[in-house]
């Protein structure tokens, strides 16, 4: 078991720093193929549990030269009572902690959208929070993620 432990952080929330990087699969595609292969690319996360869904910012799938591997239907406060439509990829995630552990998901289905002018590289949703166990503790300002 490992814990990853942060402080919530005013209007950020809580923040985990982790490595983007394309799944294993993906990697000896490209390398069977003679391709090169994206160098990872660190990412700042917000925890959210209103997200349904996981995801990156579109120019993550421009460094990662991702492919889509499907789409999602997402809702979001702009999208009204219709859901947008939106791509989705297959990544992997590594969770970097502060104590030198690391958590790697070695396949994390996520959706490319815009989070400029947020302050996050995007959001780790439900559906990869469902892999954990999250303790969100408000009086001391810290938070606890165990996978």
């Amino acid at each position: 078991m490992t814990i990853f432990t942060g402080e919530i952080g005013g209007a950020d929330g809580p923040i985990l720093d982790v490595t983007l990087m394309v799944t294993i699969p993906r990697q000896q595609a490209l390398l069977r193929n003679q391709m090169g292969v994206p160098a990872p690319v660190p990412a700042r996360l917000l925890v959210d549990t209103g997200a349904s869904h996981s995801s990156i910012d579109q120019r993550f799938v421009t460094l990662l030269d991702l492919r889509p591997v499907g789409q999602v239907q997402i809702h979001t406060p702009s999208t009204g009572p219709l859901p947008a439509v939106a791509d989705e990829y297959d990544i992997a995630i590594r969770i970097q902690g502060a104590n030198g552990h690391t958590h790697l998901i070695p396949i994390a289905p996520v959706f490319g959208c815009d989070h400029a002018g947020q302050g996050i590289d995007g959001l780790f949703g439900r559906d990869l929070l469902g892999q954990g166990l999250l303790v969100y503790n408000g009086s001391d300002n810290r938070y606890a993620l165990t996978f």
